[in-house]
Order: C-alpha cells, then sequence, then structure tokens
C-alpha cells in the first residue's frame, strides 16, 4: 500500500498538496483494503485505528513523507519537523478514519483538508522563507 501512495503522490510537489492528497488517500483507500477494511466494517479495528498513532506509526510516516516528491529541506523541514508533521498527519488520518465525515465527496474532503491542514504544512514553509 505505501507503493501504491508512493506513485499516487509522484507529481506532487508542494508540501501542502501532497499532504493533503495523501491523508485524502488514505481515508478513500484504506476501508477499500482487503485486510483493514474488512476489519473496520465489523468495528474491530479499533486497536488497528489507535495504533495510527504508536510511537512505531511516527517513523513510518516520516519516511512515506520522505518518499514524497517535496523537497522538504527547500520548505523549512527538518527531521524534527517532518516528524511532527508525521504525526500531525496521522492524527487527522485518524479522525477522520474513526469518525469519517458525513457523504463527504471526494472534492469536499479536499477542500476541507485546504482550510484546515494546509495553513498548517505552510506555516513552516513561511518560516523558512523569512
Amino acid at each position: 500500500m505505501l507503493d501504491r501512495i508512493a506513485v499516487h503522490l509522484s507529481d506532487i510537489s508542494d508540501p501542502a498538496e501532497a499532504v493533503i492528497e495523501g491523508i485524502a488517500y488514505m481515508v478513500e483507500r484504506l476501508p477499500k483494503e482487503r485486510f483493514i477494511g474488512t476489519l473496520l466494517a465489523r468495528g474491530s479495528g479499533d486497536a488497528l485505528i489507535k495504533g495510527v498513532t504508536s510511537a512505531r506509526s511516527t517513523p513510518l510516516a516520516h519516511a512515506m513523507l520522505e518518499r514524497m516528491n517535496v523537497d522538504w529541506r527547500a520548505h523549512g523541514y527538518d527531521d524534527a519537523d517532518l516528524d511532527g508533521l508525521a504525526q500531525f498527519s496521522l492524527r487527522m488520518l485518524q479522525s477522520l478514519i474513526l469518525d469519517p465525515p458525513p457523504k463527504t465527496t471526494r472534492t469536499q474532503l479536499r477542500a476541507f483538508l485546504r482550510r484546515w491542514v494546509a495553513p498548517a504544512v505552510r506555516a513552516t514553509t513561511a518560516t523558512a522563507e523569512r
């Protein structure tokens, strides 16, 4: 699945757009994944979903950010910032999976993330440009 995410995001070089699309893609894909989707549909995925923000998940999410076609360093991100962004992204993902927005279209989900997530991602970029 991580390889599919990397391919899906390969054309995006803007930090905020990459994070937004990564979260949106995961929200849309996870319920459709054979094993994970079954757990979520049965309501037995609580341990799995709680594990999304575990200490072991942050390095994995950090590595996923590094695989994106984004020059994080040029946008002011160091390793600590990427860890924070990984944790923030995982928490957003966890929230959207645990309590999905009702009848949200692809466009609406991305608009929501663009409104609330993009400013947080761009804050580090703006700091770096000063």
